[in-house]
């Protein structure tokens, strides 16, 4: 890949595009593309109750929020505070570590969710199989929270994974828990080899 501090052209792209858009990161064109991207879609509606783990800076936060309207929901969960400039009326966030995180009654908090969504990644280390390892977990962790909160029958989870050693592990778990796992690479991921997404739907 390039040095760390630049960005390949089709970086670049989806930076200046986030930009023009009043988006806080690019990560939220990969996430529009899974939405929009299944049939019948998008897999994101109006209405829909959604907790985005991991959430900081907020991109995929400000698209979801926008895609449920004002008669949905949004819980974002993440230890780094949001970088997003004004926060929709819509979404709670707690800063507070997602796999830890309780619904609050007092604050009008859902107790289950159509869609859990997370774009969260480890810190690389540089070193793959440690990276491999450390995502593997996350996406194990993210699936124990879907298994809590998700809606039998529609609800759905979309999960940021490296390909990797415990890759498949992590569809079969995955598969175990939904009818249809698929795995995603969206044109904005193309800069970052090894990343891609599960999108997991009709949870059992």
């Amino acid at each position: 890949g390039p040095p760390s501090g630049t960005r390949t052209p089709l970086q670049d792209h989806y930076f200046h595009l986030a930009k023009k858009h009043n988006y806080v990161a690019r990560s939220v064109f990969k996430l529009q593309e899974i939405d929009t991207g299944v049939s019948p879609g998008p897999l994101i509606r109006p209405g829909m109750r959604i907790l985005d783990l991991g959430c900081a800076p907020g991109s995929w936060t400000q698209y979801v929020a926008h895609a449920v309207g004002p008669r949905g929901r949004v819980i974002g969960v993440d230890l780094h505070t949001l970088k997003v400039p004004a926060v929709p009326a819509n979404v709670t966030f707690y800063e507070a570590d997602a796999f830890a995180w309780e619904p609050e009654e007092e604050r009008g908090d859902p107790a289950w969710f159509h869609g859990v969504i997370s774009d969260m990644h480890p810190a690389t280390s540089g070193v793959r199989d440690l990276d491999v390892g450390r995502s593997f977990e996350l996406g194990a962790r993210a699936l124990d929270v879907g298994k809590r909160f998700l809606k039998s029958g529609d609800g759905f989870m979309v999960i940021k994974a490296l390909q990797g050693s415990m890759f498949e592990e992590l569809r079969e778990m995955l598969k175990e828990e939904f009818g249809k796992v698929k795995v995603c690479k969206p044109k904005a991921s193309k800069g970052e080899s090894a990343e891609v997404f599960f999108l997991c739907r009709e949870k059992k």
